[in-house]
């Protein structure tokens, strides 16, 4: 009717037009507001994050143009940079570091470009405002993006130099409790101590050859210093003893490389360098003890202490039975390499030996 269609639009179902703009600009009205509303919560959300930020003592935080320059910068990762708040916004990274962009540059290009984030890069120096002292810091770069177009890098760097300086204490307490234990096993039997530095400093050289991380290099020489710690649960007498042992001996023995993972968990030493010492003695085919490991079962140290273990064993001198020589334990090394032994780990062993670069060996 007549009426319907002043009320609901025309009478074909469609609305009237003066009607139906009014209603979509309402519609757009509100829509827009909300949008506004959402955009001044999450401005302000955002502006208060960047306030705590820029007053923090530890964390440092710039926000980087595509041109590269400074646009915002907070004054812990200015003074980090050698100078003001004042002195580094507006200019080009190159201009307010110029020592520091030829390091920093190709980072900052990659990460513009490609618009992946490179996170957590350590970075030491020293703060203009602070000479003499050596800070770290744990860098990380994010792109900033603006409907859809890369704009720029936001720049964050968090002061972990008290961390830094807490791992170095621990190292050097564990390296403290490593030495003493080692030395306790020596006290009791000076040739199963010095065999341990020997291997030690085997299983460290073949580390090096195999490219291992410091990091984990560090944790092998700590392991073969101690590898043979749960000797001190076995009688002295069963050790030092000339000929073969019986088989109840040779489970006793057997039992050390246990022993002394139970003595470090004890005293709560690192789980790695724990699960090293207990698995030196394992070997790839599963023929190894205590638990007959296998493959990748074995840690990649366990398999680096297991070669140098066997090249010291073999070819040192011990007080029930002359040394075998270097070309024994080469022997039983390459024989069992891919069995008992890591092929990778018997190749870079053999040619430390081969090229002369064992210090061990080369002393006779």
């Amino acid at each position: 009717s007549g009426s319907d269609a002043d009320q609901y639009g025309s009478v074909d179902g469609s609305l009237s037009k003066p009607r139906s703009l009014r209603i979509w600009r309402e519609a757009d009205a509100k829509r827009f507001e909300g949008a506004v509303r959402q955009a001044r919560t999450q401005t302000s959300e955002t502006l208060a994050i960047l306030d705590t930020l820029e007053t923090s003592n530890s964390i440092g935080i710039a926000f980087i143009d595509s041109e590269f320059r400074v646009l915002r910068i907070n004054p812990v990762l200015a003074a980090v940079n050698g100078g003001t708040v004042e002195e580094q916004v507006g200019k080009t990274v190159a201009e307010a570091v110029p020592d520091l962009w030829p390091v920093v540059e190709p980072a900052y290009r990659t990460v513009l470009e490609t618009g992946v984030p490179l996170l957590d890069q350590e970075v030491s120096g020293e703060l203009a405002t602070e000479p003499g002292i050596s800070h770290t810091w744990l860098t990380n770069l994010y792109p900033v993006t603006a409907k859809g177009v890369r704009t720029g890098l936001c720049v964050i760097a968090v002061d972990i130099t008290a961390r830094k300086q807490l791992e170095s204490s621990q190292a050097s307490l564990t390296s403290s409790v490593v030495g003493a234990l080692a030395a306790a096993v020596e006290m009791r039997d000076p040739y199963t101590g010095g065999h341990q530095d020997r291997v030690a400093e085997i299983a460290v050289a073949i580390a090096s050859e195999l490219g291992v991380d410091p990091d984990e290099a560090k944790a092998i020489e700590l392991a073969a210093k101690i590898h043979d710690l749960g000797k001190l649960a076995v009688p002295a007498e069963v050790l030092g003893r000339p000929g073969r042992l019986s088989s109840g001996e040779m489970a006793l023995v057997r039992e050390h490389a246990r022993a002394g993972s139970d003595m470090l968990e004890h005293v709560g030493f690192p789980d790695h360098v724990r699960l090293m010492v207990l698995q030196h003695h394992e070997r790839l085919d599963g023929s190894g003890y205590p638990d007959a490991l296998s493959g990748d079962e074995v840690l990649l140290g366990s398999r680096i202490i297991a070669v140098a273990d066997v090249m010291e064993a073999i070819s040192a001198h011990r007080p029930y039975r002359a040394a075998h020589g270097i070309a024994v334990a080469l022997k039983e090394i390459q024989e069992g390499s891919g069995t008992r032994y890591d092929p990778a780990v018997v190749r870079a062993c053999v040619r430390l030996v081969s090229e002369g670069r064992f210090r061990h060996f080369n002393s006779g």
